[in-house]
């Protein structure tokens, strides 16, 4: 491996070697060899692991082992990932499945509906306000494709109502200002 690495000089550069595994083929066949050769000792560790869990006697001992089973998992996931990604680079090839930092929006899918959820609970009292005050904001019902559309869809119903709220607006800063005594340019219109 060590002589693949060297057979080709590598410019002294901080960060990921992205753009470089077309630039310099032997780079990527370096990480593909790398790859290959980690990857067989993570099924290596998994298949023992789980061969080893269920016959462990020990409720501890057993835990362990399927933790370091689910460990090798996640680490066979990540190497599927890069194998990827440095195939898409060294062939110049734009898969669906790897974006341009490197990372695999499969594996990023969790935190995305996790996020997309949470923001769509935190903007719940705000839509009930304004769907009290205006109900026609309320999209007709139709499929549920997941938690970004109807986060989408909570948004485009927030607009909605602060469409029909911004009439009523411009006469609530103006009471305000001159109650405050601001001078005029700073009327909200």
């Amino acid at each position: 491996m060590a002589g693949i690495f060297l057979s080709n000089p590598v410019p002294v550069r901080v960060g990921t070697f992205g753009e470089l595994y077309g630039q310099v083929p032997m780079l990527g066949v370096y990480s593909d060899v790398f790859v290959v050769m980690l990857g067989w000792a993570v099924v290596d560790l998994l298949v023992t692991g789980v061969r080893y869990a269920r016959r462990a006697a020990w409720a501890t001992l057993r835990v362990g082992l399927w933790s370091v089973s689910a460990g090798a998992v996640v680490a066979l996931a990540y190497l599927a990932e890069k194998f990827l990604f440095v195939q898409s680079q060294m062939l110049a090839l734009d898969l669906p499945i790897v974006e341009e930092e490197g990372g695999c929006p499969a594996l990023a899918a969790p935190g995305r509906w996790w996020k997309d959820r949470h923001l769509h609970c935190r903007l719940e009292p705000l839509w009930r306000v304004l769907y009290e005050a205006f109900p026609q904001i309320v999209m007709p019902t139709g499929p549920r494709f997941g938690s970004r559309w109807m986060l989408q869809r909570r948004v485009v119903e927030i607009r909605d109502g602060l469409t029909a709220v911004s009439p009523w607006l411009s006469e609530v800063a103006a009471a305000l200002s001159s109650a405050l005594n601001l001078p005029e340019a700073t009327h909200v219109r």
